[in-house]
């Protein structure tokens, strides 16, 4: 029996970089092929435009979003949760809802980061506190081991960081993929 990954991700529209590398990540066969996999759309927003912009409806979007992942949640039963973690701003905080609402199922996670900014938003306290609740007992992976500095101080020391450019590249025709499961 395959596993079970449910992945929340930004995908286009908009394009970005992130939803773009989300996309590849959605469309690739051996992911498909090797998982049993659900994908969710976890951005509010359709227009390019309106990032990093507050409005209501992406107020309620984002509600909307945290009830479908929870029950999509509770009808898939993945084995894994892999989920593209928005490091900062608004999107971080929908983002944790999210990350908390699965973490109540006790399901198992994995973030993989596009971008750096945390330890700038983590100094305060409550804001390192918020960051600290959701980096608990959660693998991370990160574009390069050279980022690993930004999440050094909300990381869970008993969890793994994986480098994306050395962990999950083929190298010379071998996958050198660690098991998250």
């Amino acid at each position: 029996m395959r596993s079970k990954i449910l992945f929340l991700m930004q995908l286009p529209p908009p394009v970005h970089g992130a939803s773009m590398v989300n996309k590849f990540v959605s469309e690739s066969s051996v992911i498909n092929q090797s998982f049993d996999a659900e994908y969710v759309d976890i951005s509010p927003e359709t227009r390019a435009s309106n990032l990093g912009r507050f409005s209501f409806y992406k107020v309620f979007r984002s509600i909307f979003l945290i009830f479908f992942v929870f029950f999509r949640a509770l009808k898939f039963r993945p084995d894994l949760v892999y989920v593209a973690l928005s490091p900062h701003g608004m999107a971080f905080y929908k983002d944790a809802a999210l990350v908390l609402v699965l973490k109540f199922l006790r399901l198992k996670m994995v973030f993989h980061l596009h971008g750096k900014g945390i330890a700038s938003e983590a100094r305060g306290r409550i804001k390192k506190f918020i960051y600290r609740l959701v980096f608990r007992r959660v693998n991370v992976i990160h574009l390069s081991s050279s980022l690993f500095e930004d999440v050094e101080g909300v990381f869970d020391a008993n969890c793994r960081l994986f480098d994306l450019a050395t962990e999950f590249l083929i190298v010379r025709g071998k996958s050198r993929q660690n098991k998250m499961l």
